[in-house]
């Protein structure tokens, strides 16, 4: 199991030839690399695998037996077929896939704020079609007091930051305000360059509703328990002024009825006595009508 040839991706010499492929370095991010070289001279069998260096390149990895004039097995033939551009194109359309079938508006922009793509979600979030909106100002989506808002967020872009569950509202076509959650990161080119930002957009508007109706369900209760705490207290007060007007002609009552039975009053005391019993008795006849007529 012999290196005969030299390739790049292993950085080989001519001092490796003939040596087992074990204690040659390479830049694959491939840990299989010998047993697989060792299955296809076993079985004699030729195996293809997708693999990647350590640069990010990827490679279609050929391993087949090397056959000596004589039909005898005496190695491994490795070829490397560089599909880097292929897998890259796989990625983009993934990607794009993704983008497309999201249910959240994906949108991307330039440093100067005109819209350089824009999905289905977006289509549908704003009303715009991607002909409407590609190439025209990102600002075509901002209520006029919000203007400034879309400048800040260009100026962190440029700065390399990245912005997380930014609540605000922006306009749809029909001019019509919708609560978003944005989601906004820089876009770099190969060099690592910003070029611009792509902003994910997410209706909110169901859970600002949401948060609207428990904060007045919660101001409705509060000012209930106020009304009935505040009702409480006024019935609380009103017992207490029935109590001390039904009291007072009550305890006059008692009090001469305990004379009485004392037998100590002369005749005028007990004239007085019972004039004073027969005026708080209807004194307290009239309280109770009253009462009774207000509830």
């Amino acid at each position: 199991m012999k290196i005969s040839t030299q390739l790049l991706i292993f950085n080989l010499m001519a001092s490796d030839i003939g040596r087992p492929v074990n204690f040659v370095r390479h830049s694959l991010e491939f840990p299989q690399l010998e047993t697989v070289i060792t299955e296809v001279i076993e079985e004699v069998a030729a195996q293809e695998h997708e693999v990647r260096d350590s640069n990010g390149r990827w490679f279609l990895l050929r391993v087949r037996p090397y056959m000596t004039l004589d039909s005898k097995i005496d190695g491994a033939v490795l070829v490397f077929i560089d599909i880097s551009a292929q897998k890259q194109a796989e990625e983009a359309r993934r990607v794009a896939w993704i983008v497309e079938s999201s249910d959240d508006a994906i949108i991307s922009k330039d440093l100067n704020g005109v819209i350089t793509s824009w999905n289905r979600a977006a289509e549908t979030l704003f009303g715009y079609t991607a002909q409407d909106a590609i190439g025209k100002p990102v600002t075509l989506l901002a209520p006029s007091e919000r203007m400034d808002e879309e400048v800040s967020i260009l100026d962190r872009i440029r700065a390399g930051k990245r912005i997380e569950n930014h609540e605000t509202v922006r306009l749809r076509k029909d001019g019509s305000p919708v609560d978003v959650s944005l989601t906004i990161s820089p876009i770099v080119d190969a060099n690592g360059n910003i070029i611009g930002a792509s902003k994910i957009a997410r209706d909110i508007s169901a859970r600002k509703r949401a948060e609207e109706e428990r904060a007045e369900l919660l101001l409705r209760e509060r000012s209930a328990r106020a009304e009935a705490e505040a009702a409480n207290r006024l019935k609380d007060e009103f017992l207490a002024i029935v109590s001390h007007e039904v009291r007072t002609p009550l305890n006059a009552i008692v009090g001469w009825i305990q004379m009485l039975r004392s037998g100590k009053l002369d005749d005028k005391d007990t004239a007085k006595a019972l004039e004073t019993i027969d005026r708080n008795a209807h004194l307290q006849a009239n309280i109770i009508t009253e009462l009774l007529e207000t509830s």
